[in-house]
């Protein structure tokens, strides 16, 4: 309720900041929503049940959500510097917005599963006494029409549903891919989506190597003997992927076992 009863105030402080930025506020840049309610009840007790005073609810920080595309690069750094600027606390009566955090996810080691750069400010709406989180995702025009014409978030899904529901992948296979994991080993149906995403991210990485034949051949190999990965690192150098698809070869004609040929 008291996010319905806000968005009104952060449509108006977000289109008025941002025309004051000099960006474009239609409708295809810039939109607005709520999280789902049932998504926002099973992130606030998953994730701030030790919360003792006051609603878990309310330490979520992506209530009230809003995109905003910028035509070009010139635009969204121009917009960042005056986000950047924001007041640190409230000024006046009317509603403001406050900078909380700007998670920068144009860098190459922060990139999400679907490589599409943006950065992610949370901000406060201050408006009387009430208050509330708002995340405001900023990215490119090209980058998001990319994403979309090649699915991406489709397939990322898919194969989150995908590893849920089949693969039996523990920690320590994860952090064999370069992941900074739990020690303690996680079911299907328990992963976050943040140890989901790493695995795609990992996937997508050997994707685009392997658009020669081969080297697709040779990473089709790895998965098909993905168990027996949960006693070995899983390299980043091509020549050492070579040599355990190699390996996997033997294995399947000799019948020995992979510790065995090493």
């Amino acid at each position: 309720a008291v996010a319905e009863a806000l968005l009104p105030h952060c449509q108006a402080a977000v289109t008025d900041f941002l025309q004051r930025s000099g960006v474009a506020t239609d409708p295809e840049v810039l939109k607005f929503g709520l999280k789902d309610p049932v998504r926002l009840y099973e992130q606030a007790h998953d994730e701030y049940s030790w919360v003792s005073e006051g609603r878990p609810e309310a330490c979520v920080r992506d209530v009230i959500r809003t995109r905003v595309v910028c035509p070009d690069g010139d635009v969204m750094a121009n917009l960042l510097r005056n986000i950047a600027g924001l007041p640190q606390a409230s000024q006046g009566s009317q509603p403001c917005l406050q900078l909380l955090r700007m998670n920068n996810k144009c860098d190459p080691k922060t990139l999400e599963a679907t490589h599409l750069r943006s950065v992610v400010v949370t901000l406060l709406l201050v408006c009387g006494q009430s208050s509330i989180f708002v995340e405001m995702q900023i990215l490119l025009a090209a980058g998001l029409k990319h994403s979309e014409d090649t699915h991406a978030e489709d397939h990322r899904d898919y194969l989150r549903q995908s590893l849920c529901a089949d693969r039996q992948l523990d920690a320590s296979m994860l952090r064999s891919m370069s992941m900074s994991l739990p020690t303690t080993p996680l079911a299907p149906g328990q992963r976050s989506q943040q140890e989901l995403d790493g695995l795609l991210g990992w996937i997508l990485h050997f994707v685009q190597e392997a658009r020669v034949p081969v080297q697709l051949s040779m990473l089709l190999l790895i998965l098909q003997h993905f168990d027996d990965l949960k006693d070995m690192p899983l390299s980043q150098r091509a020549h050492e992927l070579w040599k355990q698809a190699f390996i996997f070869v033997l294995q399947d004609g000799v019948k020995v076992s992979v510790k065995e040929l090493r």
